[in-house]
């Protein structure tokens, strides 16, 4: 078994289209689909200057793209 490779991206740039493909079709095969993890909703908030936000993929050399995430650096207050 290969190693697996993660790459992360601040910009919708930083992959390829063929990534962003692989992105959705991994999420339509898990069978747990999101509204929030599918790639133009991805792509949307990495247009944001307002967030601070990273999308990763991990890829097996043999099998492609075995995993995603998206990463936000955020603050939270509490207002009570």
């Amino acid at each position: 078994m290969g190693a697996l490779n993660i790459r992360t991206t601040d910009s919708v740039a930083g992959f390829l289209d063929s990534d962003w493909e692989a992105w959705d079709a991994l999420l339509n095969a898990s069978g747990e689909s999101s509204v929030h993890l599918e790639s133009r909703a991805v792509k949307a908030v990495l247009r944001s200057p307002a967030r601070k936000v990273r999308a990763a993929l991990w890829e097996h050399p043999d099998r492609g793209v075995c995993g995603i995430a998206i990463m936000e650096d955020s603050q939270a207050s509490s207002q009570g």
